[in-house]
């Protein structure tokens, strides 16, 4: 299991949580991440992509401004696939919350992502 220290690592755990299905478990390991390394901005824009995809829609928006003022590259969508290699579903997730972000019309075009292994395409 990943070491209670590596913030990184904890992250990256989180993150494959999420993508194999195990949501709660995925979204607590944000949750612990976020709360002992506020400053660790990846997990913070993932809490707000989370946030978001369950309908919490200004915490999201918060979280995600707050983590690309500390570090902008986290709003380059190929950024995260590359660099920080987030798995398919986060990815997805981010995608539709950059686009809606984009809208105008924001409230029409909100899409819900299903979690992996929950009947969603993903």
């Amino acid at each position: 299991l990943a070491s209670p220290s590596d913030p990184a690592l904890l992250g990256k755990v989180a993150l494959t949580e999420i993508q194999t299905g195990n949501l709660p478990v995925g979204a607590t390991l944000v949750n612990a991440v976020t709360n002992k390394w506020p400053s660790f901005w990846e997990m913070q824009l993932a809490k707000g992509v989370l946030a978001w995809n369950n309908g919490e829609f200004l915490e999201g928006m918060t979280l995600y401004k707050v983590a690309v003022r500390q570090e902008p590259r986290l709003s380059n969508l190929n950024f995260v696939k590359k660099e920080l290699r987030w798995p398919p579903y986060m990815l997805e997730s981010l995608q539709n919350f950059l686009n809606a972000g984009a809208r105008s019309d924001r409230t029409p075009n909100i899409l819900y992502l299903q979690p992996p292994g929950k009947g969603g395409a993903i």
